[in-house]
């Protein structure tokens, strides 16, 4: 059986690629039809929450060292996400954000792989 933090940290993990997922694949089906859908804005945030969560999750429980630049980068990029998003649901030319929502959503998974 798992430890507390063995299965926190990958569970966290895979919520925070759903949210990105569920936010890519929004606003890229969503570009076309000139309208923005439910969920985007949740989706967003859950990705911000998510991720600021894995990073709190490893810093208190394991000895795993962070690079600091890399997260902050990631958070930065998924702020921007975050805002386009609500504005996008706020907004009623909201679509037009859909476009550099999924460029960002792309930016960011790049990073975590790349960087």
């Amino acid at each position: 059986m798992l430890a507390g933090m063995d299965f926190l940290i990958p569970l966290l993990v895979f919520l925070h690629l759903l949210c990105w997922a569920l936010l890519l694949g929004l606003s890229i089906g969503y570009i076309r039809k000139r309208e923005v859908p439910k969920g985007v804005m949740h989706s967003a945030i859950g990705a911000l929450v998510t991720g600021l969560l894995i990073v709190g999750a490893i810093e208190m429980g394991t000895d795993r060292d962070i690079d600091h630049l890399k997260i902050g980068l990631k958070l930065a990029v998924a702020a921007v996400v975050t805002v386009l998003a609500v504005l996008a649901e706020r907004k009623r030319d909201g679509h037009k954000w859909l476009g550099p929502i999924a460029g960002l959503t792309v930016v960011n998974v790049a990073l975590a792989v790349f960087m």
